[in-house]
């Protein structure tokens, strides 16, 4: 689903809605307007809900497709290359790694409200460059390139 995103819009939905920074953090992090953030958030959040509503058979039933037909189809339209993935797995563990990845996602999350629970946090620098650094690795990375 992020690839139906651009990077902007991808990065923005990344820090505000899955790991739920508060858009100040995000947009210093980035180093943007807190009304450029919630603009590209909004952007990101209503792109994803215009995917969903249009493709996937969970989100509507009356569509028919489905995760398991997803691979097939993006193979058809030219998106993916089957000799050429870089992030393959074995479909049999699909599924356990997905919850582990969502373990993942929420251990994050408790991270983020630790470290801002912290008296001693009063600027968002070090995180901001945690965040740009982040960016910067992930440059070479599927979920923030197109």
């Amino acid at each position: 689903m992020l690839q139906a995103l651009d990077r902007p819009l991808r990065i923005a939905f990344v820090l505000g809605g899955i790991c739920e920074l508060e858009s100040a953090d995000a947009a210093y992090a980035l180093g943007i307007t807190e009304a450029a953030f919630r603009k590209r958030l909004s952007r990101a959040r209503a792109a994803l809900d215009a995917f969903v509503s249009k493709h996937c058979g969970v989100a509507n039933p009356a569509n028919s497709c489905r995760c398991a037909f997803q691979v097939n189809h993006n193979v058809a339209l030219g998106r993916l290359n089957p000799r050429g993935l870089r992030h393959a797995k074995p479909t049999e563990r699909t599924s356990l790694e997905a919850l582990q990845a969502l373990g993942e996602i929420r251990a994050v999350r408790r991270s983020l409200e630790l470290y801002r629970a912290q008296p001693a946090f009063t600027s968002p620098e070090d995180l901001a460059a945690r965040v740009r650094s982040m960016i910067a690795i992930g440059r070479g990375s599927r979920i923030f390139d197109a």
